[in-house]
């Protein structure tokens, strides 16, 4: 859809990695990048999961393993981190640039990583919690805050989870900055 777009991947586990350089050989102008984001660079405890869309720098807890219980199946390793900011250090970003993170609760320390890398960002996407699914992840009220900290506006949810009774579990939240 955008045959112009620049895009960087940030992809932690060694697992998928080579499976997301497979399936993006053919398309141009993708960097990947095999580090975790964060809020310092260094190294980083990893819970890489045999359902690997619930893979994360934090634990799942019983509510995730109750809603899927394929999410108990865990190996813990240590990947490289950096940070947004240390990333994208005098580099140029083509506009609008969008900010879209998946990285399973841990929005809002990759947030903290990138105060000088969010001055540049139009558009930030990301998924947050209204209950809890990762140990220590922050919950919507407390990423709404933050975010509008940050000078973001909430515009719309683009994307919702729910459990069996259809009680809404994450949304994917898009904001927009409202100093860009």
């Amino acid at each position: 859809w955008f045959p112009d777009c620049r895009i960087v991947s940030f992809e932690p586990s060694p697992r998928i990695f080579p499976l997301l350089r497979k399936n993006t050989a053919q398309l141009g102008k993708i960097q990947l990048v095999q580090s975790a984001l964060g809020d310092r660079s260094g190294e980083l405890d990893f819970f890489e999961n045999s359902y690997s869309h619930a893979s994360s720098a934090l634990a799942v807890n019983q509510a995730q393993k109750a809603l899927r219980p394929e999410t108990g199946n865990v190996m813990k390793i240590t990947v490289p981190v950096t940070t947004l900011d240390a990333f994208s250090a005098g580099q140029v970003w083509p506009r609008p640039l969008l900010l879209k993170l998946d990285v399973q609760g841990l929005e809002k320390s990759v947030l903290a990583g990138a105060t000088q890398f969010l001055r540049e960002v139009d558009y930030l996407l990301f998924e947050c919690s209204y209950r809890a699914l990762y140990e220590g992840e922050p919950l919507f009220g407390e990423m709404y805050s933050y975010v509008r900290d940050l000078g973001f506006e909430l515009i719309a949810p683009v994307g919702k989870l729910e459990d069996e009774n259809h009680v809404m579990l994450q949304a994917d939240l898009l904001w927009r900055n409202l100093n860009a």
